[in-house]
């Protein structure tokens, strides 16, 4: 259970810069997220 939290957190906070790169370039945003995962 405590490993997986760093993972949560590391997701959310890249989920959070995802949206806010979609604000700024949706095109950009898609890129970033095929690239992840």
């Amino acid at each position: 259970m405590g490993s997986n939290y760093p993972e949560e957190t590391f997701f959310l906070s890249n989920t959070m810069f995802m949206l806010q790169q979609e604000l700024i370039d949706p095109r950009n945003s898609l890129n970033l997220y095929f690239k992840v995962f």
